[in-house]
């Protein structure tokens, strides 16, 4: 199944605004400044003289834009420390455009520092190791010190117990030993444990506690009131309201901030009375040391309304450190209420609100306060990418749309469709945000509940989190709550979680749901082929017996304790878990049915769950669950104690089958939550009657390589292997260190193959020949190489000697192919199954013939492209619609799996008449992860076992890969984003192999020929040029070959060094009756082509067994020059151009003439000169021809030829066609615009007349017809 939406290229990620000279100094143009911590904000700016504050260069920006500056701008930040007194904030003002953005870089090979730490002085002895300073006092400043550095390192506020360095995650805690009263909902008061009680506190309302309460789903610091150390009592000042998160016994605490607790090196505390600092150094002296305070809780700020947005910053290279905590958050409405739902507030050492396609990239956030980076508000586009941050006090990155919740509160969704509309629709939006290949770790330091990731934004799409390495974490890895929409996790690298809370995730996802009825917010989350690994979880109240497994490090924590790997939680709705592995976690890899337990229609497939302490997976849900499918997945496990799994009310699940089981011992499975717990009485239940109990043969478990062996029984029942050397930060250099192996990294190709790369881009390509593969066998002398390659309808015989310098071989539709494959079957295999009869006979034993025979459709094709040195590359249909009514196209993979179409044949019979894309049921749902990860394996194959130049992955074979598209509706965002993460994977397959054999393969992709059809079906043709994940692009179908617009995308391919290939195909040159079939006419569509910028033409559907004089002169410019051509306005439409219906495609007829008198237009381009042509006397003749449909009188219509009137010199009533003939300076080069009215004695109606064609057959003098 997968949902693609992958960061593979790392160049991808981080596209250059910085251009560098060969000694790797930055290059000084117009627009660049400098800034130095030695600096002076007087200078001008320049390398020589730089600033000395971020914020001067931020305004020297603003000059330079006022002065309408047309050229991207970077701003190049030498090393050292800038000390922030306050935060640097950009607003809307500040921002730059697509074309030119504004980059805050590092200057080469140096890392400036931002810090929002204050130096301490004054510093004074008090007692023998202590020192004491008075901090500063000034009018309007109360000092809050939350944190305190030393030489840049965080050291610990005074603490009992203390901090316990052997053993930081469960040592130095104290515990509640009851609460008081006993009985109080929300307790304020707590009793110690006896026998430990701390010393006598003169100021204990100077202390706070920090707490894990309730059921560790949070940590809270709350001021303490009072004591009474007679009593053991500590009151504190505000209650936890909640249930769950209420005082308990058992809850682990300390105590902070109190000066008769600070009694080790390394320790501090803050007397808020006195606004006075103490200190006990680590190193005993405060000699030649830095003592840093944090002042500011926000470093940087993009900041701006939502009318207006920040815009095009990208922020490279740079350090944050040390910006002051702001926790915890109280709600202003409710001050009794700490929502754990809630991301931290405040304290974000880079802010982001109303943001639109601005970047953080390749920065390092070290022991910020709060949230290291916060996009906040509505948020498009963004990208934080290969960034690191280590010892954030709250969260790695967190996406939020509000700070905390201004309606009806708290927040309720289950069932409340009405309520959570009327929401929605105040809220803003976050979209298309990419968060990928960033190291996260050890954060969470302040606040526990604190995620690396966390997206808290209620209405969202196509937001991707991919490819992170995140561990280390006391909570989650990945948290997702309170939202809607489509978002994917995937290949992310996650372990050592929960070392502090329970009840939790890797990936966790609470109250995560739908909008019904919405194009964007119905559509449920994807979370697939991420790695996650021991996630733990400890106990929050002491010792307890429904985990019999764990293993205590001390008597009152136990561990590990009610996790899983994923986790949703409060009923999620058609979420997909596709391809990942879990491994070490506690009650399983994965769990749909938490808190309301209803979860609907949420497929768990094709993962692999290893060795977990409990339940290995988890299907327990209530009686209001409904169509889950637990399917095609690999459990294995080693502890004879778990259960397989755990199951309540079995009615929510739809499917639960065609799964591998394997207890290492042999032991009886056992089925938790069902009377009597026997593998038996689950199957008399009717699930896994197809699942197997079997070792599924890894290829080496012990050392944590779980690849399949070629023969594993997972592979029988539809598994699909997953991209193992894909997944973490460094993708397959993580797997190749793992295994000993040496694999080429995603992000990377060696220098020698980079090269070959280019010069391989830069070959020239003519014409290039699709072939769909099929001609030669599926007549009588197929069946041998001869036959295939020289006999009577051979399609490769032609092309020798030819402009044809490219040969793309088709083997068959998407999934039944021309050539035997171990991943999809063949027409052969679809014959003999189906027992399919008529020329597929013939077909089938023509390829049965060339198999025996050692050979194939590709291999042929590439012995044949070899001898005669012409590229080849193999094209894959990668939606290929010819199924819906070709039997034999509808392999066993398809047939067995509806779920994967996009359509079905039900829809299409109500679609009636017209060519409405619903009658196509059978292309594939691309939202489905399946579908993607077979059409990759597909390519892998062909990529390791054929020596082809290239990949073309073709997208026109057909333009529909999402469900609005059926309804001629436009791709969503996150649909967007789900075609170019396939693209992006598909990309690193194609870099892989080609690095494998020493020699690249290219890849291609043939798209629609505009941006806006291609966005409109899906294809962000514009992102996958700035990520550089094509090489070669192929253009359009074909179908209105004369009067396709074409200038936009080669002008976007060619400023991203990437040629254009467009086509004419044989289907859409014959025009009506015919018409346009001929050579002329050919010659005429190409020259236009040729005019646009394209640096070739592809044929398509042209399949000649003799002598073809097209590819004598359509493949150059020069060829074409002085031949004669017809020029039409194509009046075709077929069905490609319906399915991106409402699209612009350039002109096609009729065109309506309206009897009011309005001008009707029609566009003819002409890619010859003529006016050149009649001014040397090579034209011989350039007549205009058009045709009329229903007009009743000649001279009721007045036309205009580029603005000039025309009056027919032939004219034919009963047929309608009108003949002029313009002078040869009256036509353009390229738009001729016609433009058709009414005269004022034309008869009274609503449509005048319809023009049907228009074509202007050019003739040349003394030149060949």
């Amino acid at each position: 199944m997968i949902v693609g939406t992958r960061n593979l290229i790392c160049a991808v990620l981080t596209v250059a605004a910085l251009s560098w000279t060969s000694d790797g100094q930055a290059q000084e143009t117009k627009g660049d400044f400098y800034v130095s911590a030695t600096g002076d904000d007087v200078n001008p700016g320049t390398l020589d003289k730089p600033f000395r504050t971020l914020a001067r260069a931020r305004d020297a920006v603003r000059e330079l834009k006022a002065e309408k500056c047309d050229h991207p701008v970077r701003v190049l930040i030498r090393g050292g420390t800038y000390g922030l007194e306050q935060s640097i904030v950009f607003s809307g003002r500040d921002s730059g455009t697509a074309e030119c953005p504004i980059t805050y870089s590092a200057y080469p090979g140096e890392r400036p520092v931002f810090r929002g730490g204050r130096t301490i002085t004054g510093w004074k002895p008090h007692g023998d190791q202590i020192f004491v300073a008075q901090l500063p006092q000034t009018e309007n400043q109360y000092w809050r010190v939350r944190e305190l550095f030393f030489n840049g390192q965080r050291q610990v506020r005074a603490r009992y117990p203390n901090f316990d360095p052997s053993d930081p995650q469960f040592g130095g805690w104290a515990f509640v030993e009851a609460t008081v009263p006993a009985d109080a909902n929300a307790p304020v008061c707590f009793q110690w444990e006896p026998g430990v009680f701390p010393r006598q506190w003169a100021k204990p309302q100077q202390g706070e506690i920090f707490i894990i309460p309730g059921l560790a789903w949070n940590s809270h610091i709350i001021p303490i009131r009072d004591c009474d150390p007679d009593k053991r009592l500590i009151t504190v000042t505000r209650r936890l309201t909640q249930n769950w998160d209420r005082l308990m016994k058992g809850n682990r605490f300390y105590v902070e901030n109190l000066l008769e607790e600070l009694d080790e090196p390394g320790e501090w505390c803050f007397d808020t009375d006195t606004q006075k600092l103490y200190f006990w150094p680590p190193e005993g002296a405060l000699d030649g040391a830095e003592v840093t305070v944090p002042v500011i809780d926000r470093l940087i700020e993009l900041r701006a309304t939502t009318s207006e947005s920040v815009r095009h910053l990208r922020f490279v290279g740079l350090t944050f450190t040390q910006s002051l905590p702001v926790f915890p958050f109280i709600h202003p409405l409710h001050p009794d209420y700490v929502d754990c739902n809630r991301p931290n507030s405040g304290g974000y050492a880079f802010y982001m609100e109303n943001t639109e396609h601005c970047a953080v990239e390749n920065c390092t956030f070290n022991q910020v306060g709060g949230d290291a980076i916060r996009l906040h508000g509505s948020s498009f586009r963004n990208r934080i990418v290969e960034n690191e941050i280590a010892g954030a006090g709250a969260q790695g990155v967190c996406i939020a749309y509000l700070d905390f919740w201004p309606y009806d509160f708290p927040p309720v969704w289950r069932g409340q469709q009405e309520r959570m509309r009327s929401v929605s629709s105040r809220l803003p939006w976050a979209v298309g945000n990419v968060i990928s290949r960033n190291h996260i770790h050890h954060c969470g330091v302040i606040d526990n509940f604190g995620a690396a990731i966390h997206l808290h934004a209620l209405n969202t799409d196509g937001n991707v989190i991919s490819h992170n390495r995140i561990h280390d974490q006391p909570h989650h890895a990945v948290y997702l709550s309170m939202g809607f929409g489509r978002n994917t996790i995937e290949y992310n690298d996650i372990y050592a979680l929960c070392r502090v809370m329970a009840d939790a995730g890797g990936v966790y996802c609470n109250r995560w749901s739908i909008l019904e009825n919405d194009p964007v917010l119905s559509q449920g989350l994807v979370i697939q082929h991420n790695r996650i690994r021991d996630v733990m979880g400890v106990n929050p109240h002491g010792r307890s017996s429904d985990n019999p497994a764990a293993t205590p490090s001390q008597d009152r924590l136990e561990r590990p304790y009610f996790t899983w790997g994923i986790y949703f939680d409060n009923s999620p709705r058609r979420a997909i878990v596709y391809g990942n592995l879990c491994i070490d976690n506690v009650w399983g890899g994965a769990f749909l049915g938490g808190g309301y337990a209803e979860p609907e229609d949420c497929v768990v497939e094709n993962n692999i769950f290893v060795d977990s302490t409990v339940y290995q997976f988890d299907v327990a849900m209530n009686e209001n669950a409904r169509g889950n499918r637990f399917a095609r997945n690999i459990v294995y496990f080693q502890n004879p104690d778990a259960a397989l799994l755990r199951a309540s009310f079995t009615k929510g699940l739809k499917e639960c089958d065609h799964n591998v089981y394997f207890l290492v011992g042999g032991q009886p499975l056992k089925i938790a939550g069902l009377p009597g717990e026997t593998w038996d009485k689950w199957r008399e239940l009717g699930f896994d009657r197809n699942s197997l109990i079997a070792d599924p043969l890894f290829v080496d478990p012990a050392r944590g390589d779980y690849r399949l062996k070629p023969d594993s029984p997972a592979l029988k029942l539809g598994f699909q292997p997953i991209p193992f050397e894909q997944i973490g930060l460094n993708a397959t250099a993580e797997l190749s260190a793992a295994l000993g192996n040496q694999v080429v990294t995603d992000n990377s190709e060696p220098e020698p193959l980079a090269a070959m790369r280019k010069k391989a881009v830069e070959r020239k390509r003519r014409l290039i020949y699709n072939d769909d593969g099929c001609g030669p066998i599926m007549q009588a002398g197929g069946d041998t190489p001869e036959g295939f390659l020289n006999g009577p309808n051979s399609r490769m015989r032609p092309l020798p000697g030819t402009q044809v310098d490219s040969v793309f071989i088709c083997s068959g539709a998407t999934h039944v192919l021309n050539h035997a494959s171990s991943v999809a079957e063949s027409y052969a295999d679809v014959v003999d199954r189906y027992k399919i009869g008529g020329e597929w006979v013939l077909f089938r034993d023509n390829m049965r013939s060339l198999e025996n025979r050692g050979t194939d459709v590709i291999q042929l094709t590439i012995d044949f492209c070899r001898k005669h040195q012409l590229e080849v590359v193999y094209s894959h249909r990668i939606n290929d619609i010819h199924n819906t009514f070709l039997e034999v196209e509808r392999s066993t993979w398809f047939r067995e799996h509806p779920d994967y179409w996009l359509g079905t044949p039900g829809e299409a019979a109500k679609a009636g008449g017209g060519n409405s894309p619903k009658h196509w049921w059978s292309a594939l749902d691309f939202e489905k992860p399946a579908v993607l990860d077979y059409l990759c394996r597909i390519q892998e194959e062909v990529c390791s076992r054929y020596d082809v130049d290239g990949v073309e992955i073709d997208y026109f074979r057909s333009p529909m890969f999402f469900r609005p598209n059926l309804d001629f509706q436009p791709a969503t965002p996150g649909q967007l984003e789900i075609l170019t993460g396939f693209q992006r994977r598909l990309r690193a397959v194609h870099l892989h192999a080609g690095t494998k054999r020493g020699r690249p393969i290219l890849t291609i992709a043939r798209v629609p020929a505009t941006p806006a059809a291609c966005r409109h079906v899906g294809i962000d043709v514009e992102q996958w040029l700035k990520e550089g994940l094509v090489d070669v692009l192929t253009v359009g179908g074909g179908y209105v070959p004369f009067t396709e617009p074409l200038d936009e995308i080669v002008n976007l391919a060619h400023a991203a060094g990437v040629p254009v290939y467009t086509t004419i195909s044989a289907s859409g040159m014959r025009g009506p009756e015919n018409r346009y079939s001929s050579h002329e006419a050919w010659r005429g569509a190409a020259a236009n082509m040729w005019r646009a910028g394209v640096d070739g033409i592809v044929t398509f559907n042209l399949f000649p067994n003799g002598p073809e004089p097209r590819f004598a002169d359509i493949g150059s410019p020069e060829t074409l020059a002085g031949r004669n051509k017809l020029f039409v306005i194509d009046s075709t439409r077929v069905l490609e151009g319906d399915l991106v219906q409402g699209v612009t495609q350039g002109q096609t007829l009729p065109v309506a003439i309206p009897g009011d008198g309005k001008p009707a237009t029609a566009v003819l381009p002409i890619g010859d000169d003529l006016p050149a042509a009649g001014k040397n006397g090579t034209l011989a003749s350039a007549e205009l021809r058009i045709q009329l449909r229903d007009l009743q009188a000649v001279d009721a219509v007045e036309l205009r030829l580029n603005g000039a009137p025309l009056t027919p010199t032939q004219q034919d009533p009963e047929s309608g066609w009108l003949v002029f003939s313009p002078q040869a300076e009256q036509y353009r080069v390229g738009r001729n615009e016609l433009t058709f009215r009414a005269t004022a004695g034309a008869p009274s109606a609503e449509r005048l007349a319809e023009v049907i064609h228009v074509e202007v057959p050019v003739v040349y003098k003394d030149t060949q017809p």
